[in-house]
Protein backbone atom coordinates (compact mmCIF):
# COMPACT_ATOMS: atom_id res chain seq x y z
CA UNK A 1 0.00 0.00 0.00
CA UNK A 2 2.84 2.48 0.98
CA UNK A 3 4.37 1.70 -2.58
CA UNK A 4 0.93 2.47 -4.69
CA UNK A 5 0.75 5.21 -2.57
CA UNK A 6 4.21 6.91 -2.71
CA UNK A 7 4.24 6.46 -6.74
CA UNK A 8 0.75 8.01 -7.08
CA UNK A 9 2.06 11.03 -5.20
CA UNK A 10 5.54 11.07 -7.20
CA UNK A 11 3.43 11.05 -10.13
CA UNK A 12 1.12 13.79 -9.28
CA UNK A 13 4.27 15.75 -8.12
CA UNK A 14 5.32 15.60 -12.07
CA UNK A 15 7.85 12.61 -11.28
CA UNK A 16 8.67 9.36 -13.51
CA UNK A 17 10.15 6.75 -12.21
CA UNK A 18 12.46 4.96 -14.72
CA UNK A 19 14.66 1.70 -15.22
CA UNK A 20 14.49 -0.96 -12.55
CA UNK A 21 16.43 -1.55 -9.12
CA UNK A 22 19.56 -3.67 -9.14
CA UNK A 23 19.35 -7.07 -8.45
CA UNK A 24 22.05 -6.91 -5.72
CA UNK A 25 22.16 -7.69 -2.43
CA UNK A 26 23.35 -3.75 -0.99
CA UNK A 27 22.90 -1.06 -3.01
CA UNK A 28 23.38 2.83 -1.97
CA UNK A 29 21.13 5.56 -3.28
CA UNK A 30 22.56 8.87 -2.97
CA UNK A 31 20.26 12.19 -3.20
CA UNK A 32 22.37 15.45 -3.87
CA UNK A 33 22.92 18.38 -3.70
CA UNK A 34 21.23 19.31 -1.38
CA UNK A 35 19.63 22.23 -3.43
CA UNK A 36 16.13 22.08 -1.70
CA UNK A 37 14.29 20.75 1.21
CA UNK A 38 12.18 19.03 -0.96
CA UNK A 39 15.00 16.02 -1.51
CA UNK A 40 14.35 14.46 1.51
CA UNK A 41 11.02 13.69 1.06
CA UNK A 42 11.28 13.11 -2.24
CA UNK A 43 14.19 10.48 -1.59
CA UNK A 44 11.84 8.99 0.63
CA UNK A 45 9.02 8.66 -1.69
CA UNK A 46 11.12 7.15 -4.44
CA UNK A 47 12.20 4.00 -1.79
CA UNK A 48 8.82 3.56 -1.00
CA UNK A 49 7.63 3.71 -4.30
CA UNK A 50 10.54 0.97 -5.13
CA UNK A 51 9.63 -1.25 -1.52
CA UNK A 52 13.61 -0.31 -0.62
CA UNK A 53 14.82 -1.13 2.88
CA UNK A 54 16.36 2.22 2.96
CA UNK A 55 18.57 3.93 5.84
CA UNK A 56 19.80 7.51 5.69
CA UNK A 57 22.33 9.72 7.64
CA UNK A 58 21.07 12.73 9.41
CA UNK A 59 22.67 14.92 11.67
CA UNK A 60 22.94 13.91 15.34
CA UNK A 61 20.90 17.35 15.79
CA UNK A 62 17.65 16.11 13.59
CA UNK A 63 17.24 13.62 16.31
CA UNK A 64 15.62 14.81 19.55
CA UNK A 65 13.21 12.77 21.33
CA UNK A 66 10.03 12.62 20.16
CA UNK A 67 10.85 13.89 16.07
CA UNK A 68 13.97 11.33 16.74
CA UNK A 69 11.77 8.28 17.30
CA UNK A 70 10.11 9.04 13.44
CA UNK A 71 13.65 10.01 11.86
CA UNK A 72 14.48 6.20 13.20
CA UNK A 73 11.15 4.33 12.08
CA UNK A 74 11.83 6.39 8.77
CA UNK A 75 15.53 4.52 8.61
CA UNK A 76 17.31 7.62 10.10
CA UNK A 77 20.50 6.81 11.28
CA UNK A 78 22.02 9.39 13.79
CA UNK A 79 25.58 10.91 12.64
CA UNK A 80 28.09 12.82 15.53
CA UNK A 81 29.69 15.02 12.69
CA UNK A 82 32.38 16.34 15.38
CA UNK A 83 33.23 12.58 16.19
CA UNK A 84 36.84 11.44 15.49
CA UNK A 85 35.48 7.92 14.75
CA UNK A 86 35.40 6.42 11.00
CA UNK A 87 31.76 7.00 9.91
CA UNK A 88 32.51 4.92 6.37
CA UNK A 89 34.33 2.07 8.63
CA UNK A 90 31.39 2.10 11.12
CA UNK A 91 28.56 2.45 8.32
CA UNK A 92 30.16 -0.46 6.15
CA UNK A 93 30.24 -2.83 9.41
CA UNK A 94 26.11 -2.16 9.51
CA UNK A 95 25.57 -2.99 6.23
CA UNK A 96 27.68 -6.34 5.99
Amino acid sequence: MKARVAKWILRRSGFELVGSTPEAEHTVMVASPHTSNWDFPIALLIGWALELNMRWLGKKEMFPPVIGALWRKLGGIPVDRSSASSMVDDLSNMFV
